[in-house]
């Protein structure tokens, strides 16, 4: 066969992805069913990219795009891939691959895929061969055409890994106490939004837990609810090998995206049912223990945390009424006009630093013991813009009306501009340790 060169797809190029897409579905059964509008399928609504592989004359024989998952800035999936049959054997979905791997580097984006359970294991080999990791095993929303359930893998794809050959194992260098699952889970519908809002916890979280908890290389430790990697890319930068459990599916593939390496498990799971082996050395919970019942979540941590071990949680706290700010005065009457049950600034009380009822959770059932509190002061530089991307973040914004939410973080812009651009925001970071007994 003549060269084959990968471009851009064009309008022209859309008859002949078809055919090739027919000559795949007969030989291969993919897509399990064949669409009605091929074209239209061909072309999904927010694709930001699509590529051809052709062969001489421009005939189309292999196809692959990217498209937005629900609309979020920091991951894009792979999809539509496929090779024509007799044009196989050249290597040309590991060179598709490799160009939407270019794509994605060079806007800092991660990648996932999708892929059926009965997918010939050719196609999921070349996946794994290729660097990609699979995080997710569930059922489809729909079925084959003759009605039966479809099994579907979810793979990442690290941005930096090299598509097309083989890589080498990578070495890793607000707080509302209320909710259940389903406010727990509202940030996995904005993880872009929550990546780029939240400020990354302060060095001496991490230094705290190496003095006090034995963090250092080859620690192995259990991570409840890691989002987006905001402690898990510490924790690896430290030499742990990491377990993280996250059960929202966008913040997991933007972890996996962002920080997967061979010391970091992702566990796509709610920490409730996830199925874990014990005998961690330390477990950590960074601004996500209050999402837990307390007393099921302290008798599995005390399960899952081997004895002379040790639990760590810790939370952001969004501010300080022992530094109050011409800024928060005036923020007030914002959430005075547009959130009027809460509390002012200077009266308000975070559940972090109730610290007898975390002493009292920690210590329940005799599993855990010498709880130790320790609260780091810091500032945030804040920007309209990354003030506008930190509250989006908080689940009371969110939940407010669009015109009223877009009024808050307008309103909040505006604050932060009358002050010059720049407001220095006063923080805590509030972080309760305890051993494991029976060491």
């Amino acid at each position: 066969m003549a060269e084959i060169r990968i471009r851009e797809r064009q309008p022209s190029d859309l008859d002949g992805c078809v055919e090739a897409l027919r000559a795949v579905q007969q030989a291969d059964g993919y897509p399990v069913a064949w669409p009605a509008d091929p074209a239209r399928w061909l072309s999904p609504a927010g694709s930001p990219g699509a590529w051809v592989a052709v062969a001489e004359a421009d005939v189309v024989v292999g196809h692959v795009l990217v498209q937005s998952v629900d609309g979020e800035a920091a991951v894009v999936e792979v999809g539509r891939l496929f090779v024509a049959p007799g044009a196989r054997g050249n290597s040309l979905g590991a060179r598709l691959l490799d160009r939407v791997r270019t794509w994605a580097a060079e806007r800092g984006v991660g990648l996932v895929l999708e892929v059926t359970a009965d997918q010939r294991s050719g196609a999921i080999a070349l996946y794994e061969r290729t660097g990609w990791r699979r995080v997710d095993t569930y059922r489809a929303d729909w079925t084959a055409p003759d009605g039966a359930p479809v099994t579907l893998h979810r793979y990442v794809l690290q941005p930096e890994t090299p598509v097309g050959q083989v890589p080498a194992r990578r070495t890793c260098p607000d707080s509302r106490d209320t909710g259940g699952r389903s406010r727990r889970m509202s940030f996995d519908a904005a993880a872009s939004t929550y990546r780029r809002g939240r400020p990354p916890y302060p060095e001496a979280v991490f230094d705290l837990l190496a003095d006090r908890c034995g963090l250092r290389p080859g620690t192995r430790v259990l991570e409840v609810g890691a989002g987006t990697g905001l402690a898990t890319g510490p924790l690896l930068a430290a030499g742990a090998d990491v377990v993280a459990v996250e059960p929202g599916r966008h913040l997991a593939a933007v972890l996996a995206a962002t920080h997967g390496c061979d010391r970091l498990e992702i566990e796509l799971a709610d920490f409730e049912t996830a199925e874990l082996t014990g005998g961690f050395d330390l477990a950590v919970a960074a601004t996500a223990l209050h999402w837990l019942d307390p007393v099921e979540s302290t008798r599995r941590l005390g399960e899952l945390v081997r004895p002379g071990g040790w639990l760590a949680a810790w939370w952001n706290e969004f501010g300080d009424t022992n530094r109050p700010t011409t800024f928060r005065d005036r923020l007030d009457a914002v959430y005075h006009d547009l959130l009027p049950a809460e509390p002012g600034y200077r009266d308000s009380r975070s559940h972090v630093l109730d610290t007898d009822r975390w002493r009292r959770q920690l210590t329940a059932g005799g599993l855990f013991d010498g709880v130790a509190v320790e609260i780091v002061e810091w500032q945030q530089i804040l920007t309209p813009q990354s003030a506008r991307d930190l509250w989006s973040t908080f689940p009371n914004i969110a939940e407010l009306a669009p015109s009223d939410r877009e009024q808050f973080l307008t309103r909040l812009a505006s604050l932060v501009e009358d002050e010059g651009g720049q407001v220095a925001d006063p923080r805590l970071t509030v972080v309760y340790t305890a051993v494991r007994t029976g060491g």
